[in-house]
């Protein structure tokens, strides 16, 4: 005879420890918890929610529960008794305010008020009932939002808002107790997944009301919520109908301000303000928040100049943006440059703003207790708090990670120039015109601190005696002024050139008059000058000219010919014939500093008053000037420029100059799906071809391809002037690595390989699958369990590395957020909570930002049901007795089940055995299921059925 005997495969031991003081509680300096507790009715005793409680010493505050009651508790160290005020306030104003007097010392710890009654405003809300009994429910109507806007999550402000609604019947009645009734709630839209409701429903109080939270996202727009119920027909009651709320929409605001989304600007960077008072020039400033939403509107900004004067302070529209006067007068700016500081914060440095940090805490509230106007109490400060780190910052477009700090304050600063009257100056107020040569005249216009005038003035400059007698004026005649600072608007110049044909023999005066007229004020200054008598002492200089003034071109240096132009002048005498044995001097007077040079700079003129230079080119292409110059009296008379253009040679090489993006999209997710590549052509100097080498370029695609990648243009002509072209190239059906090259015609030529990354696109969800995942997982497993998922996009491809993943789960812990790799794949970790009340069917739900149905704003998701079982448990099914009589010679079959309290399998990787004992039991055989490892199954039947152990006594 064989007897079964369970085994215990295995036990839980759970110690409560407690520490305790023997500290005395009235001694000085202890601490002692002081509890107040109470109920708050109406006159018909029925239980109101939704009342402020404040205690006024320390200050605290609390709401009641649906019921009515209150109670917290606070830490206290005073010595002494303590009176205190305790007020009542309802939040929707539908009862007076009360208040009690209470006190609570060491030795009174706790306070219990009882029943505070409140006393409505309008007498029908003393009754349950309101004058009759209500219908069954018939409409649900909004009552009140504790604030109509609220801030996004983490930025410091109120993040959320207590929404109240009101079921009556259809004779507009608040339903009463005995026709209460359950209100579900929804989120109709909202501006990201993070936005949320604090209760999926909640059952109507004695006044018909119910109240949600809606806490805001990390996003600013439009959260909506509609409330609805399920109302049984009175014809017949199974069936229902459902009633509706109209839906409510609270706007979510920008957080607070952070440095890099502070910008100030001006309507003018330069006004008058050295000779005019009081002109008026508004400053403007864009404030927004970590994730590039405007602040909220409200937001104060704070001014301050070291010229004039400027309005102190100014509040953010909706926008983020405000704008103040800038006056114009004392105290004059140092050196006319008035500094604008602007500020965000309070006048004395206070005032809560965010600045960058190392990361983001959000909270999430859990407490079933209400928020009141943005007070937590202290039983409601049991949050699930999630940390979101710098990726995931990247993931939600966050500029820089933000932390709360009291005290700071970000400042941006501005110029304003302050100009005053206008001057001018110049070192050719006396000038002389060679003959038939030219002479430039430069002057400066500017205020008494060398800064330029404002926008709008003009400088006009007029000759006498000029034109008819054969002076010809160009250059800076007639300017206008634009809104600047920079010193470069207060230089100009003119060309006062010889054109006589006639009276070469004679000098002739002249008189240009410079006239500045604006804002600023008015002046004119007169320069006098006269154009040269041909006539020299000798006679042998008359005049100097190129002999070829036509635009030459050579190479450069080392790739073929021609590389090199002569230069050549003629000099004439006063009566125009040659001029032999003149000393003449030649001069590069524009250079590309590419090594270019002259064979000679000195020449001495022929029979025929001919003299000649070579210049020869270096490394650089461009345009060079070369001018001769001869010495005429004590005059220096110059030709006009000899311009030479130098060519580069031909392709040699093609240069990446810049990729727009190395990482894009496949085609058809929302994302960048191009890019654009510069390259440049170049010589073998390293010159970009010009115009005279202008070359073709021919692009591919090289990699794996064929899923509709485009390259556009396939070929394309250097620009003349740069010698680079543009190519775009655009992402196909495919994530893959494209390498973009271009290259000559004849291939001989070719750049490096441009690498394009091409991600995956938005996530769908039947490519949105966990795996490898457990089916069972024991409620004792202290491990953590890795939870594996893949994420693809509707081509098959894996998603962008990086993406988000959100993770949540009825069973236990898991880990909030993952990112996909390379492959899509992201992981998380799962830990069971030990407690009988996690057994049995659970999930773990994965959601991310996807594609549905076209919509790339969808959350897609998948969810992964999983059974958590409890300690194993060993029946035995056919041996009701736990006792099996086995005679020689015959066999049994007992049959046997391992599951947990449930009956349902327990978790894979358990060892069983069934092992003998007793004298006899080494002349028994045992086979069958007698020994292995409980698999991976959440098979309530075969998962738990063993059979075929047979025993057998020898003969």
């Amino acid at each position: 005879m064989m007897t079964w005997k369970r085994i215990s495969v295995g036990a839980v031991v759970v110690l409560l420890l407690g520490i305790f003081s023997c500290e005395d509680p009235n001694a000085a300096g202890s601490d002692f918890t002081v509890t107040v507790s109470g109920r708050v009715e109406n006159k018909a005793q029925s239980g109101q929610d939704s009342v402020v409680i404040t205690l006024s010493k320390p200050f605290r505050r609390d709401t009641t529960k649906s019921d009515g009651s209150f109670s917290y508790s606070f830490v206290s160290t005073e010595k002494n008794a303590v009176d205190a005020t305790l007020s009542f306030r309802h939040i929707n104003l539908a009862f007076f305010d009360t208040s009690f007097s209470i006190q609570y010392s060491s030795t009174s710890k706790t306070v219990d008020l009882g029943v505070v009654e409140m006393k409505a405003v309008n007498p029908a809300n003393d009754s349950v009932v309101t004058g009759r009994p209500s219908l069954r429910p018939g409409v649900i109507v909004f009552k009140s939002a504790s604030l109509q806007t609220i801030s996004i999550r983490g930025a410091g402000s109120n993040d959320a808002t207590n929404l109240t609604f009101e079921v009556k019947d259809s004779l507009g009645t608040a339903v009463d107790d005995l026709n209460k009734t359950t209100v579900f709630f929804s989120l109709v839209n909202k501006p990201d997944i993070l936005v949320e409701l604090n209760r999926s429903s909640a059952v109507t109080n004695a006044s018909g009301q119910v109240t949600v939270q809606l806490t805001a996202g990390s996003r600013s727009g439009l959260a909506q919520v509609q409330a609805y119920a399920l109302v049984k027909r009175t014809s017949d009651t199974t069936q229902t109908d459902t009633i509706r709320s109209p839906i409510i929409s609270i706007s979510i605001a920008g957080g607070l301000p952070v440095a890099s989304r502070f910008t100030i600007g001006s309507q003018r960077v330069n006004v008058p303000g050295l000779v005019k008072f009081n002109l008026r020039n508004t400053i403007t400033a864009v404030v927004g928040d970590t994730f590039g939403n405007p602040v909220q509107k409200g937001t104060v900004i704070y001014f301050k100049t070291n010229g004039g004067i400027i309005q102190p302070t100014a509040t953010t529209s909706e926008d983020g943006t405000i704008g103040v006067d800038l006056i114009t007068g004392n105290p004059i700016p140092p050196n006319g440059i008035a500094t604008i500081t602007a500020e965000v914060g309070t006048s004395g440095g206070g005032g809560v703003i965010s600045k960058p940090g190392p990361d983001v805490v959000m909270t999430k509230a859990v407490d079933e207790n209400i928020l009141v106007k943005g007070l937590r109490s202290k039983q409601q400060q049991s949050k699930q708090t999630r940390r979101v780190d710098k990726q995931l910052a990247k993931q939600m477009n966050i500029d820089q990670p933000l932390t709360s700090s009291s005290g700071s304050v970000f400042t941006r600063t501005l110029n304003i120039l302050f100009s005053g009257a206008p001057r001018i100056t110049s070192n050719d107020s006396v000038f002389v015109v060679p003959t038939l040569g030219s002479k430039q005249i430069n002057f400066t216009v500017a205020d008494e601190n060398g800064n330029p005038l404002s926008q709008g003035t003009t400088i006009k400059v007029s000759g006498i005696g000029t034109d008819t007698s054969g002076a010809v004026l160009s250059g800076d005649l007639d300017k206008n002024l634009p809104d600047t600072y920079d010193r470069s608007f207060t230089q100009f110049s003119i060309n006062v050139s010889d054109r006589r044909s006639k009276n070469l023999n004679s000098t002739v005066p002249i008189k240009l008059t410079v006239e500045v007229t604006g804002d600023n004020g008015n002046i004119k200054k007169t320069f006098q000058g006269y154009l040269t008598s041909a006539v020299s002492d000798s006679g042998k200089v008359g005049s100097i000219s190129l002999t070829n003034s036509a635009i030459d071109s050579i190479r450069v240096a080392g790739v073929g010919a021609p590389n090199s132009a002569i230069v050549g002048v003629k000099v004439l005498t006063a009566d125009g014939q040659p001029s032999p044995g003149i000393p003449i001097n030649f001069a590069i007077v524009k250079t590309v500093e590419g090594g270019e040079y002259l064979s000679s700079t000195d020449g001495v003129t022929d029979n025929s008053g001919i003299a000649q230079t070579t210049l020869f080119g270096g490394v650089k292409a461009g345009l060079v000037k070369v001018q001769a110059s001869i010495s005429k009296d004590s005059l220096s008379v110059a030709s006009q420029p000899k311009s030479i253009y130098i060519r580069t040679g031909s392709l040699s090489s093609i240069a990446i100059i810049s990729v727009e993006k190395n990482e894009i999209s496949v085609q058809g997710v929302g994302g960048d799906e191009n890019t654009t590549v510069i390259y440049e052509a170049r010589d073998l100097l390293g010159n970009p071809l010009d115009i005279s080498n202008q070359t073709m370029l021919n692009f591919k695609l090289v990699g794996v391809t064929g899923f509709d990648e485009r390259v556009k243009p396939d070929s394309s002509l250097t620009n003349p002037f740069t010698g680079r072209v543009n190519v775009n190239v655009t992402g196909g059906t495919r994530s893959t690595v494209l390498q973009v090259i271009a290259q000559n015609a004849s291939k001989t030529v070719k750049s490096s390989p441009v690498p394009i990354v091409v991600h995956g696109g938005f996530a769908v969800e039947s490519l949105f699958v966990f795996k490898n995942a457990p089916k069972n997982i024991s409620i004792y497993d202290r491990n953590e369990t890795a939870i594996n998922m893949q994420v693809g996009d509707r081509y098959g491809n894996p998603v962008k590395s990086g993406t988000a993943v959100y993770f949540e789960t009825n069973a236990g812990i898991i880990g909030a957020s993952g990112f996909t790799d390379n492959s899509g794949n992201v992981q998380t970790r799962f830990t069971a909570i030990k407690s009988d009340s996690y057994l049995g069917g659970r999930y773990i739900k994965a959601s991310t930002v996807g594609l549905k149905s076209g919509n790339t704003d969808s959350i897609v998701s998948s969810q992964l049901n999983i059974l958590m079982s409890g300690a194993p448990a060993v029946t035995a099914v056919n041996v009701p007795t736990d006792t099996v009589l086995l005679f020689d010679g015959t066999s049994t079959t007992i049959q046997y089940r391992i599951q947990d309290v449930l009956g349902n399998p327990i978790s894979g990787g358990h060892n069983y055995q069934v092992f003998l004992e007793g004298s006899v039991a080494s002349q028994l055989l045992v086979q069958g299921d007698v020994a292995g490892v409980v698999p991976d199954t959440d098979d309530k039947v075969n998962g738990t059925q063993y059979t075929k152990c047979r025993y057998r006594r020898g003969f």
